[in-house]
């Protein structure tokens, strides 16, 4: 899904992941309220082209209009099949169930975290955690992980993204925290090697950061 498109502006320094009211969402924690039907051929084509629009425009946010699963389950739920193992990241017993019921629905074949393509990120993320992510190689960057992020609730840190699908830079904020966008850095060091991350947001929103876009912390740029 790496893909690179054209910038279109959108605002800079938008803040993201404030839930609207009039949305109708399942009601339940975003990443463990379960389903038991898989998306029809509408939601899924809704679901990847909101997922390949944020990553081929990092920083922005797209809307994933499908309200009768849990948004964090949404692009697993459409992208993974057979051939895609999939894993859950840490040892949060909601998250590894997460996984197991997506895997259910979808056939994907679970595996470790090492040999997965996607990955779903538990609440106690951290950045040691990271370094479990396969990067793919040289000859198959795209065997790097794509990581599933449910952003959790709290005070936004601001950041400043530029690189590939970014005219210039773009400015957001965002609860992913300054440790694990350090490491996130220190691991990305050997492009096309890698791993990419789809954040979403508490009111149903997918932000991509590919391997490709460099972060800066603004909030700790002025201090």
């Amino acid at each position: 899904m790496h893909r690179r498109g054209h910038h279109h502006p959108d605002g800079a320094g938008r803040r993201v992941g404030t839930p609207d009211r009039d949305r109708r969402r399942v009601r339940g924690d975003p990443v463990t309220t379960a389903q038991t039907v898989l998306l029809d051929e509408t939601e899924r084509q809704q679901v990847f082209r909101a997922c390949l629009d944020a990553l081929s425009q990092p920083g922005t946010a797209r809307p994933l209009q499908v309200t009768r699963h849990a948004a964090a389950r949404l692009p697993m739920l459409a992208l993974t099949d057979l051939m895609t193992p999939i894993a859950a990241l840490g040892d949060d017993p909601d998250t590894r169930t997460a996984v197991e019921e997506i895997a259910a629905l979808t056939r994907a074949p679970i595996s470790t975290v090492g040999a997965a393509r996607w990955v779903l990120a538990g609440p106690d993320l951290t950045a040691d955690r990271l370094a479990e992510l396969p990067q793919g190689s040289d000859e198959e960057p795209q065997l790097g992980a794509m990581l599933v992020v449910p952003l959790p609730a709290g005070t936004p840190h601001r950041y400043r993204l530029s690189g590939p699908g970014i005219k210039d830079h773009r400015e957001l904020e965002l609860t992913l925290s300054p440790e694990l966008v350090r490491a996130r850095a220190d691991l990305l060091t050997d492009y096309p090697r890698g791993f990419d991350l789809l954040c979403v947001t508490a009111d149903a929103r997918v932000i991509g950061l590919p391997r490709t876009t460099e972060i800066t912390n603004i909030t700790e740029e002025q201090r």
